[in-house]
């Protein structure tokens, strides 16, 4: 549960995450990129996320590390694969 002295980071990293989407999304958008070359971009990266290395002297930790970041990542390029579509199928009306 999100305790209330969590609320105003927990916001402010929303609030990033939503404004990078919109400058990727824009991005590609004005690059006249198709859903498929977005999604074939985006799995790309998460394959490169699985390879980046962390200072961890744990391997348990490393692990961990390694499993969130891709995870976060993964959620993010849904949410901005989500916000493109919605923009794409606004375009064609």
């Amino acid at each position: 549960m999100l305790k209330p002295e969590h609320v105003q980071p927990e916001i402010r990293l929303a609030v990033m995450e939503y404004l990078i989407n919109r400058l990727y999304a824009a991005e590609f958008a004005a690059n006249g990129m198709s859903v498929e070359q977005i999604k074939a971009a985006h799995d790309e990266m998460l394959k490169e996320a699985a390879l980046e290395p962390w200072p961890a002297k744990e391997p348990a930790l490393n692990d961990l590390v390694s499993a969130e970041y891709v995870a976060c990542l993964e959620r993010m390029l849904q949410s901005q694969q989500a916000l493109l579509e919605e923009m794409y199928r606004r375009a064609r009306g």
